[in-house]
């Protein structure tokens, strides 16, 4: 059916994508930046920073998921706000 936001662990978000390509993934990966570093949160009344780490891949039917998961964790340490937006991993 639809999409799916997950909480995955220490602090990692998951969003499966069913149904979507590569290319359209990667526009939503840039929506959701965007939304988010326009967007102002606050907290006990103090602005928060945000800084997000974030990665795009496709999980192959053959893939071993729990590999893929930690190539994609792995790729998140390159991406911030300041670096690559997100990483795409293969």
């Amino acid at each position: 059916s639809g999409d799916v936001m997950a909480y995955y662990d220490n602090g990692i978000f998951a969003i499966v994508l069913r149904h979507t390509n590569m290319q359209n993934a990667q526009k939503k990966a840039e929506t959701l930046l965007e939304s988010a570093y326009n967007t102002t949160f606050f907290l006990g009344g103090s602005e928060i920073d945000m800084n997000l780490e974030m990665a795009v891949g496709m999980i192959k039917d053959d893939a071993n998921t729990d590999k893929f998961i930690e190539r994609l964790i792995r790729a998140m340490a390159k991406t911030s706000k300041d670096k690559e937006n997100f990483a795409i991993v293969d």
